[in-house]
């Protein structure tokens, strides 16, 4: 029975020890509950061959045994998730959808904490600075597409901003992608200090593609599998955390007819998000504001000065270093490095 598997023997080149090195055993158990040692052993379990006796060799062909689990249902129903998760616009809507989670697609920005977590860099490109990614990325370009089982799937959009707590009113499918290929490698297992209870995930190689934050514009398409990895867990109803230092996540549907814990298709559903449904029609906003201009004083909200409806013609003033006057140029221009004066909103 032995062979060369795939752990290690296959990718050690290790053929010509099988039967020395890699060897296989049986053994018969009755009915009732044993126990098995996994220190580097995998098992298998067979329905004996009929007209065999306990402890005889077994013919090399047998049907596998069953297993006694509670069937899962038939039908999953869609679960609707809310998030604890801080975005760039947190406090905007009851659960900050649209800046702490949304369906991830072309163009949604993906944003990343500072060192101390508090804050967000507002550049519009990802870039290095002492070896730390930092700042904003894209979950998905023109260039670096999402894979078809991704795209338009709920997803955080916030990375490295610590514990992140979601609820669910049903079973979902997460699943996890490292954000930076220097935290996450598959092969030294450094990965197990990073990722939360990572023994109860389940590692995706078929998952992982070269994505639009890092991967794709830093040409690390030859690590994907290595250093860009995919991860999937189960999640019952309830409440529960993620750890989000330098990963991302996304929340699916379980397949109708799979067990908790077991692999799931590819192409799974979206889960949903409880959100107050914004109003139907929106009232036009009225508003006035206490910037100054330079005819300050001349109506009672400036109008005209400090506010206007913005059309071709219409003068953006610049203040002085001491913020209290205007310049009067007719053209922007700089002086000792500073943009100032006067310039049009268009032309």
């Amino acid at each position: 029975l032995a062979w060369c598997n795939a752990w290690d023997c296959g990718p050690d080149n290790q053929e010509s020890y099988v039967g020395s090195y890699w060897l296989a055993w049986e053994r018969y158990f009755p009915e009732g509950t044993h126990t098995l040692d996994t220190t580097n052993m995998a098992y298998q379990f067979f329905t004996p061959a009929d007209g065999t006796l306990p402890g005889s060799d077994q013919p090399v062909e047998l049907s596998s045994a069953d297993y006694i689990e509670i069937p899962a249902p038939t039908v999953y129903s869609t679960p609707k998730l809310n998030v604890s998760a801080p975005g760039y616009g947190t406090g905007l809507t009851p659960f900050d959808f649209g800046s702490s989670v949304d369906f991830w697609r072309n163009g949604i920005v993906l944003k990343r904490g500072e060192a101390n977590n508090k804050g967000w860099y507002e550049e519009s490109y990802p870039r290095t600075l002492d070896g730390r990614y930092y700042g904003s990325g894209f979950v998905a370009t023109d260039a670096y597409p999402l894979p078809s089982w991704s795209e338009g799937v709920l997803g955080l959009l916030s990375v490295s901003v610590g514990t992140v707590t979601f609820t669910t009113d049903a079973p979902v499918i997460v699943r996890m992608y490292n954000t930076n290929w220097n935290w996450v490698s598959y092969f030294d297992n450094r990965y197990t200090g990073i990722i939360t209870e990572h023994e109860l995930w389940r590692t995706r190689f078929d998952l992982a593609w070269c994505n639009a934050w890092d991967c794709g514009p830093d040409n690390q398409g030859g690590y994907l599998g290595s250093y860009w990895l995919a991860w999937e867990r189960y999640f019952p109803e309830g409440t529960h955390t993620l750890d989000t230092t330098n990963m991302a996540y996304q929340f699916f549907t379980p397949a109708d007819g799979t067990l908790p814990g077991s692999d799931q298709p590819v192409e799974l559903s979206s889960a949903d998000y409880i959100e107050i449904p914004a109003p139907t029609v929106y009232s036009t906003p009225k508003l006035n504001v206490s910037a100054p201009g330079y005819g300050t004083g001349l109506t009672p909200f400036d109008f005209g000065s400090s506010v206007d409806f913005w059309r071709n013609g219409i003068v953006l003033k610049r203040g002085e270093a001491n913020n209290k006057g205007w310049y009067e140029e007719s053209y922007p221009r700089t002086l000792d490095g500073r943009y100032y004066g006067s310039g049009f909103v268009a032309t």
